[in-house]
């Protein structure tokens, strides 16, 4: 019953420590987040990058959140896309793991003798020692592909409502909570 219990705790706690692991809306940092700048007066760049435990989903709705707060930041109510591009990256990791099995024996004989003597100490002593190793090792490879989703946006705002198809900068702000 206690192992039991041990490996729910061991697997929620797992759990718990990867979902943590996703990238967050921050700025970007050595985990990822967003980056905007200026183009022009009333067009940015805006970029979100995620890490390996980011879903392609999220990395889109960051970028959006950002969009729309770089739109209000910037005095203006609503924003078009005018060009996209996905700056994801696919990176291989292998990982190898492995057990070793090594005995060693050794027979050792020693056989000698100490005289002492008041002033000092005599020590003859004559042996033999013979010892071996064996083992045998085996590795395991896991070859895992892990999926960085990447998203460069560059918008363009208004302060009245454009012909194209927009964004209402305040109401993805309003439905898109970034936690």
């Amino acid at each position: 019953m206690f192992r039991r219990s041990s490996q729910f705790i061991f697997v929620i706690v797992s759990a718990i420590c990867l979902a943590s692991c996703a990238t967050l809306y921050q700025p970007k940092g050595f985990m990822g987040g967003y980056s905007d700048f200026r183009i022009n007066d009333d067009v940015f760049s805006v970029s979100f990058r995620g890490n390996g435990y980011t879903s392609s989903e999220k990395t889109l709705k960051y970028a959006l959140l950002r969009c729309a707060e770089v739109t209000l930041q910037g005095g203006y109510k609503y924003f078009v896309i005018i060009s996209n591009n996905d700056t994801s990256r696919n990176l291989i990791n292998a990982s190898t793991y492995g057990n070793a099995n090594i005995s060693t024996h050794s027979n050792q004989t020693l056989t000698g003798n100490a005289n002492h003597y008041l002033n000092g100490s005599t020590i003859q002593a004559s042996g033999n020692a013979n010892s071996y190793t064996s083992g045998s090792t085996s590795s395991n490879t896991i070859i895992q592909n892990i999926h960085k989703p990447g998203m460069m946006l560059v918008i363009k705002c208004y302060s009245i409502t454009p012909e194209d198809l927009f964004f209402d900068a305040a109401k993805i702000i309003e439905y898109n909570d970034p936690q």
